[in-house]
């Protein structure tokens, strides 16, 4: 909890994940995954080349936080988190987005006094906007994650791991959170985000174990039906126009890298990258940002750990029981946000990723991968 919910803009507050991850490193033991041998040695390569250069502190720090998260992956042994924290993490979260609405102010206060805007601020929310329950999807409520992509972000994550750990409840009982997380997604105004989640919804109900085909089949068409109105009516706002982010973010995002591999002189950046992205910000391009996880990973890390990602997540992918293989649909965020290059969000996916990893789905019978102890609750 303490990676969706603590402040970003503290330094004391961003060392808590990599204290974490050192915790869960020592409390492993020995054991590391043997596919992050490849990204480790990737991201020291780019150390190595680029640590007496113009690399920063910031940068240098965020490669090693990366590095300790991968290295201590998988983060935990044979554990499923229960609901209840995936349930208090969001209502902190949606209610820190509906005070804004129904004009919350004690809650909408403490959200700006305790995590304050640092960029953008006409692209975010105050408190001083004349936001309704009649206007709001004029608006894009990004809570205490002050912008709101991050936020929708999050919060297809919990959903993911909600809809893996509930495969046996039935969908009755699961709709409630279901259609919650969807409307803070539409508060949002994320395409990428309205996208994820009705993709992890539509992919789950193949998962669940609680319906027989012939129901799995209706209740898919029904679920499809109901996104493709959304689509179609753009009741849902800025959320459901999606062709329109194809072609100005996605698009944008994806020429500019282009242009830069243009215009990049040097095959030993090629291959390792430059570590630093504050170097591509204060190049040539000065208006325009990469945004997405290809190209931050391209541009510091080189083409050797864009590959080596790759390697690690396919190979992590080919472990996870396939009833639970949905759960890569958030990497769909890797395309018009970033998971590894942030420092939050790289932390909760390999947390939550761990957790299924761990359990492996051999005939009728679940076994750990250790084969030793039985999955436990946390």
């Amino acid at each position: 909890m303490s990676g969706l919910l603590l402040p970003h803009t503290s330094t004391a507050f961003m060392l808590v994940n990599p204290f974490f991850c050192v915790i869960f490193l020592f409390a492993k033991g020995k054991y590391m995954c043997k596919y992050g041998m490849a990204p480790v040695m990737a991201i020291l390569m780019s150390l190595l080349l680029n640590i007496s250069g113009a690399a920063t502190g910031k940068s240098i720090l965020t490669a090693l936080s990366i590095i300790l998260c991968v290295v201590a992956f998988p983060m935990v042994n044979n554990a499923k988190i229960k609901n209840i924290y995936i349930y208090i993490s969001f209502g902190v979260i949606f209610l820190s987005q509906v005070a804004y609405m129904f004009n919350l102010g004690l809650v909408a206060s403490f959200v700006d006094t305790y995590y304050p805007i640092s960029w953008g601020e006409g692209f975010i929310t105050r408190t001083n906007e004349n936001v309704s329950i009649v206007n709001f999807l004029d608006y894009r409520q990004g809570g205490l994650f002050r912008n709101p992509n991050q936020l929708a972000k999050f919060v297809t994550f919990l959903l993911a791991l909600f809809l893996v750990n509930n495969k046996k409840l039935s969908i009755k009982k699961q709709v409630w959170f279901i259609a919650l997380c969807i409307f803070s997604i539409v508060l949002t105004g994320s395409r990428t985000g309205f996208v994820v989640g009705a993709m992890l919804v539509l992919l789950s109900i193949f998962s669940n174990q609680h319906l027989t085909n012939s129901r799995r089949s209706l209740v898919f068409v029904a679920v499809f039906g109901l996104v493709a109105y959304f689509f179609l009516s753009g009741i849902g706002g800025r959320s459901t126009l999606v062709e329109d982010g194809m072609h100005d973010s996605m698009g944008s995002k994806f020429w500019l890298v282009i242009d830069y591999l243009k215009h990049e002189l040097s095959f030993i950046y090629y291959l390792f990258g430059h570590l630093d992205y504050s170097l591509f910000e204060g190049s040539y391009y000065t208006t325009y940002n990469l945004d997405c996880e290809y190209g931050y990973v391209i541009y510091c890390f080189g083409f050797v750990g864009f590959f080596a990602f790759i390697y690690f997540f396919y190979k992590v992918y080919q472990r996870v029981d396939i009833r639970n293989r949905f759960f890569f649909i958030v990497c769909l965020w890797m395309i018009s946000s970033t998971i590894i290059m942030s420092y939050r969000a790289i932390f909760v996916f390999m947390l939550l990723l761990s957790t299924i990893y761990n359990s492996k789905k051999v005939g009728n019978a679940k076994i750990s991968v250790g084969g030793k102890h039985p999955t436990r609750m946390i």
